[in-house]
């Protein structure tokens, strides 16, 4: 365990690995749901999770340097309000035309599905 930072940790990153875990241990739709590809290129990634009528859509960019941009039609997530599960930024999708999302560098985004009604 020499290589371990013990009392150096870094307080940011190991807060969030406690969210996304948390996010992880708390939803069946990410232990359970069907997994289907959104977007693929280069190291920007997204994919999407189903369980029912539970949907959440993950975003990845690995670049350490670059920004990026997912576009996609908004019919492979479907219509409703996407709530970021870290920020609780919100989107509301109708199911037609494209959505934007912007990845900063190094970061990921989680939404998770409120359908609208």
């Amino acid at each position: 365990r020499g290589p371990y930072p013990w009392g150096r940790e870094d307080k940011e990153l190991l807060e969030w690995y406690k969210k996304i875990t948390a996010l992880r241990n708390g939803s069946d739709v990410f232990k359970k749901g069907d997994w289907s590809l959104l977007w693929a290129n280069g190291d920007v990634y997204a994919y999407l999770r189903t369980l029912g009528s539970s949907k959440a859509a993950v975003f990845i960019n690995r670049s350490k340097e670059k920004p990026a941009a997912v576009n996609i039609e908004q019919n492979m997530m479907g219509p409703g309000k996407w709530t970021e599960a870290i920020s609780g930024q919100e989107i509301i999708l109708q199911g037609e035309g494209t959505v934007s999302i912007e990845l900063p560098p190094f970061r990921g985004l989680v939404y998770n599905l409120i359908p609208l009604g």
